[in-house]
């Protein structure tokens, strides 16, 4: 079963560890052969500490349309020599590790160079000719991704594929087990420069996951920032989802994307401006814990939704239970005002959300 955790239909790569030794084949819920092709885990992943698995290489395969927060399920079954139905591409498996040499990954939209001495990012961007092609160093390439794999240290490794057809490459590090013999802190930090991208100094990044927030080089708003000290520090920002920059030149845009910082389930996908946050059983009588972030009516399509009840957003009280304090200056007394406790039948409750709204609700439900 491949899952798919949000609220509009994804389509993705699917990596599943295997052998090696057997050909596989991955066929759809209707039947249908699926390309994929079996390629190698890196030797420091083998070599964690506390890893028991002995697979070591990972099946990849497309998944395509996953329903919004449902699954489609899939038939991986090992393919026998005689078999007359389409293989995984399992040819690729050994690494080239050629010394000197730029190294290319490439697929059909994007092109990226590492230097062959350094092994740092050479160029990156959109693909615009492909007549020339360099000699390759620690290079995996498969029709359906291609890798390479990098050591810059015993205990410091990198993957940077790209998979086809897709206009964004994948990088996966490893850190650790970090050696403290020396007793010295480290602190590891994955560099990427974009050359002469002018972006006037400006960036953007998210706060914790949400709204996007300009940033400025060397600069805060509210105080002036001594430039004599921390010159890379000062200017450190959270990630939790994107950083974003915009040329100032007419070279476009670039971001990088974290991948961790969240039969269908849906009657239809949700807009793309309401995020599901929450959804997870609150009780065993059919309560459900329920939260969006800026609802359609009918919003399930197995569950029938009969009482609402709005929560604060931590979700450890209902909302019209909760007395704000309202300060009287002159004589000091608090006042509040009781509220009645109320639950909204399904039919009558529409919610409207602001700009980055979150809201939180307990919803009752019974399985149509």
């Amino acid at each position: 079963n491949v899952y798919n955790s949000i609220g509009r239909p994804k389509s993705f790569y699917v990596r599943v560890p295997v052998e090696d030794s057997l050909n596989y084949t991955v066929q759809d819920q209707r039947g249908n052969f699926l390309e994929s092709q079996v390629v190698p885990l890196p030797v420091q992943i083998l070599n964690l500490p506390g890893r028991t698995s002995n697979l070591g290489y990972d099946l990849v395969f497309y998944a395509e349309n996953i329903p919004a927060l449902g699954a489609l399920q899939y038939l991986v079954e090992v393919d026998s020599e005689d078999s007359s139905r389409k293989r995984s591409s399992v040819q690729s498996r050994k690494m080239e590790t050629l010394i000197g040499k730029d190294t290319v990954v490439e697929n059909k939209k994007l092109k990226l160079t590492l230097d062959g001495n350094t092994n740092k990012l050479k160029s990156f961007g959109i693909k615009i000719e492909n007549n020339v092609r360099s000699e390759l160093l620690g290079k995996l390439e498969c029709p359906l991704v291609e890798e390479i794999h990098q050591e810059w240290a015993s205990w410091v490794t990198q993957i940077i594929r790209t998979y086809q057809d897709k206009d964004y490459i994948e990088i996966e590090w490893l850190v650790g087990p970090i050696p403290i013999s020396d007793s010295v802190g480290k602190e590891i930090v994955n560099v990427l420069e974009w050359g002469d991208f002018a972006t006037d100094d400006t960036f953007y990044t998210d706060a914790n996951g949400r709204e996007m927030i300009k940033r400025v080089k060397d600069y805060r708003e509210t105080w002036d920032l001594s430039l004599e000290t921390e010159s890379v520090s000062r200017n450190y920002y959270p990630v939790t989802a994107k950083f974003i920059l915009h040329s100032v030149n007419g070279q476009g845009s670039a971001a990088l994307l974290n991948d961790r910082g969240q039969k269908s389930g849906l009657a239809a996908p949700l807009p793309d401006n309401i995020h599901l946050l929450t959804l997870e059983p609150w009780s065993s009588s059919g309560t459900w814990l329920l939260r969006l972030e800026n609802f359609y009516e009918s919003l399930f399509s197995d569950w029938t939704v009969s009482n609402i009840r709005e929560l604060v957003l931590g979700a450890n009280a209902y909302k019209e239970d909760v007395v704000r304090y309202q300060w009287n200056v002159e004589s000091e007394e608090i006042i509040h005002k009781a509220k009645e406790e109320k639950k909204i039948k399904a039919s009558e409750a529409v919610y409207s959300f602001s700009p980055m709204q979150i809201r939180t609700f307990l919803v009752d439900v019974t399985q149509n």
